[in-house]
């Protein structure tokens, strides 16, 4: 069987990501915001190397890049290139650029496996217009209409951006549940377990799930030095009071795993004789059950009313984004943790805190991830990093267990 006779370049995949690291290049680390002029330029660099690669390359109309070979049913592996403000070199990167390597030796031996790949990277998985945008778009789970009105934190529209790479289609590409028999995705864990323990890799059973919503706090502006406290209408008052109050709520409800943070907080006007008449600041939670986080978002409603309340202001609650968990495929699960025993890793299975493509194609796919570790636990900073060693254990896990699934498909 050829996959058992192959062996992934660990080295190429290392180089090619030092060279699209340099996109974006940000001292250690890099900022690619979805659609900007970094992330068009990065995105036709990985349509180059996909097309040396022999795959069949196109450019979607929301900036989803993806590569195929020419076998009629395929399995699908990516992740994402663009990042946070200065985000790290590894996050998303590191899925694409392994999965270029592994549909390389399927695209050079296409006899030798009755499946081939398609390796997508998708736009804008980190929100600068819409969390998962691309994944979304490629699983049919935004509507056109919605696609048009998107605009960035920037206040540019999707369309607008998109100029920036003119070479791509005016279609969608799409899922084919008919086709395309799996989703495998290979990234960095962003926390610190593997690390700690002492472990080449974790092999993800599920995605938390993940909510965002901005609240807003409407007073009155007056004279900070003359208004009595009594008679205020302080919106900075109301929003710190629900801060305090919901982490102090989210803590009482006692959920494994939960966490939230509360963050992009201001007030207006921003002036210290001022008493405010608006606060505003985004919520996010997560956790492992959609019922966790329902009950969640009613502390949040309920310490919101309460602090408005107590401070003689109104309050809105805005959703801006809200993932449910995926569960990730058993039989995947399984080929995973064969493979890495026969490469003799140590590994454990574990829950992704991290939101990630494969929650959405999960909905429509049997999808896997397998996570390396991540240096001191961080990402999302330009302080982001993995040992090269870590990172070549992680492509043999991975492209073995690709291979070998496309070998018996």
């Amino acid at each position: 069987m050829r996959s058992m006779l192959a062996r992934p370049d660990a080295e190429r995949v290392i180089s090619d990501l030092r060279a699209l690291a340099g996109y974006g290049s940000c001292g250690t680390g890099v900022e690619r915001r979805a659609l900007g002029i970094a992330d068009c330029e990065s995105r036709r660099w990985l349509a180059d190397r996909m097309r040396e690669a022999g795959l069949a390359v196109e450019i979607d109309a929301v900036g989803n890049v993806l590569g195929r070979t020419a076998h009629a049913r395929r399995i699908v592996v990516g992740s994402h290139t663009d990042t946070v403000p200065r985000g790290g070199w590894l996050d998303g990167a590191f899925g694409v650029v392994a999965g270029l390597e592994v549909a390389r030796e399927v695209a050079a031996h296409p006899h030798c496996y009755a499946t081939g790949i398609e390796l997508v990277s998708f736009s804008d998985e980190e929100g600068h217009f819409l969390p998962m945008l691309g994944s979304k778009s490629y699983c049919g789970e935004i509507a056109e209409g919605i696609l048009a009105s998107l605009r960035n934190t920037a206040g540019q529209s999707l369309a607008e951006c998109m100029q920036g790479l003119p070479e791509a289609t005016a279609s969608l590409a799409r899922l084919d549940t008919a086709a395309h028999l799996a989703f495998l995705e290979l990234h960095i864990e962003q926390g610190p377990v593997l690390e700690s323990e002492g472990l080449d890799v974790g092999i993800v059973t599920h995605v938390v799930g993940a909510r965002q919503d901005r609240v807003r706090f409407h007073g009155r502006a007056n004279h900070a030095g003359t208004t009595p406290m009594g008679l205020r209408s302080d919106a900075a008052q109301a929003l710190f009071r629900c801060a305090v109050a919901w982490a102090d709520a989210c803590s009482g409800l006692q959920i494994p795993g939960a966490v939230w943070n509360v963050a992009e907080a201001s007030t207006h006007p921003a002036a210290g004789n001022v008493v405010p008449e608006l606060g505003i600041a985004s919520f996010q939670y997560r956790a492992q059950e959609r019922e966790s986080l329902d009950r969640m978002a009613e502390a949040l409603a309920s310490v919101a009313d309460r602090a408005a309340t107590l401070t003689g202001t109104r309050v809105s609650i805005e959703p801006v984004f809200a993932l449910d968990p995926t569960a990730m495929d058993t039989m995947m699960i399984e080929a995973l943790e064969e493979q890495a025993l026969r490469l003799g890793l140590r590994g454990r299975c574990m829950p992704s805190g991290a939101g990630h493509d494969a929650m959405v194609l999960g909905r429509h796919l049997p999808a896997a991830m397998v996570f390396v570790p991540s240096r001191g636990g961080v990402s999302h900073s330009t302080d982001e990093d993995t040992t090269p060693e870590q990172l070549a254990r992680g492509i043999e896990l991975f492209a073995r267990t690709v291979w070998s699934i496309c070998s018996r498909s």
